[in-house]
């Protein structure tokens, strides 16, 4: 439990806003729960946000000037970086069957404390306390969300109700109430805005929507394009063309199958 909630608190620190709400990439369960941590494993898999959302995020949050913004999303991408560091030397205590150290949580948390003095230098005493304050609410919606889901899962697992389904239902909530004219509404009531001062806020959100969604296809295409690069090497052109015209059949099967379903 003690690893649980120091990775939690640690991984909304460098600013992962979404942790939880976000659905997982494979394995996971509600918030964190399955997901987030079997044993040392929590946050493995997770679609994390990447710093530009986390950024965004927080200046839409704490009305951050463009210069605290891109000083933020610096600190974001160093961040993610040390994430990414201990979610693997989390992976790797977990394939060992070991716990985390004294000497690890205390090496993790004198980075987030370093992490919260950095951002309090951009942003200020007053936006921090601020930050600070939600990230308490958070935690506590985020251990109340587990429980809650825990339940809804012992209850969905009892009556035989598809996990995949109910994932699919916390991504679509997740996606509805981060869409631009969400995002907007409530800045429109927490900072008393103008309609056009909403307006122009969904612009903004919409495009820089667009903007990470069209980065992360194209990141994706080229790591496809090296994956299949590396396959081809190994198996040769032949056994590459069968294996691509195998994996078309299996797309196409499962297209089919949504399709049937929706009828």
């Amino acid at each position: 439990m003690k690893t649980k909630l120091f990775l939690a608190a640690l991984l909304f620190t460098a600013g992962t806003f979404l942790l939880n709400a976000q659905p997982p990439r494979s394995g996971a369960g509600a918030g964190q729960g399955q997901g987030q941590g079997q044993g040392q494993g929590q946050g493995q898999g997770r679609n994390m946000a990447t710093p530009e959302e986390r950024a965004n995020h927080i200046t839409a949050e704490l009305a951050l000037t463009e210069a605290q913004k891109a000083k933020v999303l610096e600190l974001f991408k160093q961040d993610e970086v040390k994430v990414k560091a201990f979610r693997e030397e989390l992976k790797s205590l977990r394939e060992k069957n070991e716990k985390m150290s004294d000497a690890q949580r205390e090496k993790y948390a004198a980075q987030r404390k370093a992490h919260d003095a950095e951002l309090e230098k951009i942003i200020g005493t007053e936006k921090m306390t601020q930050w600070q304050t939600q990230h308490k609410a958070d935690m506590q919606k985020m251990k109340g969300q587990q429980a809650q889901a825990k339940g809804k899962n012992h209850a969905a697992n009892k009556s035989g109700e598809h996990r995949p389904e109910m994932r699919a239902e916390r991504a679509q909530k997740m996606k509805e109430n981060f869409a631009p004219e969400k995002r907007a509404e409530r800045l429109k009531a927490e900072l008393g805005l103008s309609d056009a001062e909403k307006d122009a806020l969904v612009k903004l959100f919409d495009a820089e929507q667009k903007k990470i969604s069209e980065e992360r296809k194209q990141k994706m295409e080229e790591n496809r394009k090296l994956h299949d690069a590396e396959i081809e090497k190994i198996i040769g052109k032949e056994k590459m063309a069968k294996y691509k015209e195998l994996q078309k059949s299996k797309i196409d099967k499962v297209k089919k199958n949504r399709a049937e379903k929706t009828v």
